[in-house]
């Protein structure tokens, strides 16, 4: 790699840029890419207590991804028959999106797929590795919010 760099950081930049190549939520389900159910699901869990459902720029934000590109989701999404749009009846240039049945259907099958695949990591290194993982996974994430990297 570069001449600077020791064996410990050189095996660590390794480790953090195999990730890059897995597609560990990459997989279809039913036919939908992962991010339209990645957005079925913010729909079904941020929507859950409000039966009105959630702004676009609700979602947009709990998503991280531009407004017009959940809004082109969203299109075709609706079209598919996952979610439907209702105008706010006191504020008509608000809109709520909300889940149909088959939406939530879509969702929950994610949901299940993502907690299967983690169920099948625990099983595959055992409870004192998955709790050293978890432990340094969130030290990594508190140097990354911290340090503003």
């Amino acid at each position: 790699m570069h001449p600077h760099i020791n064996s410990r950081t050189e095996e660590l930049i390794r480790a953090f840029m195999q990730f890059n190549k897995v597609n560990w939520e990459r997989k279809a389900i039913d036919g939908y890419k992962p991010s339209e159910v990645r957005l079925l699901i913010c729909i079904g869990e941020q929507s859950g207590s409000v039966n009105s459902g959630l702004k676009v720029s609700e979602i947009s934000k709990t998503l991280k991804v531009t407004t017009p590109s959940v809004t082109q989701l969203l299109n075709k999404l609706e079209k598919e028959g996952l979610v439907e749009r209702r105008m706010d009846e006191k504020d008509r240039r608000v809109v709520f999106v909300r889940l149909t049945a088959k939406g939530e259907g879509i969702a929950q099958k994610g949901k299940q797929d993502f907690v299967e695949m983690f169920t099948r990591m625990e099983a595959y290194l055992g409870n004192r590795d998955v709790e050293d993982l978890t432990r340094l996974l969130q030290k990594v994430y508190t140097f990354f919010m911290e340090k503003e990297v």
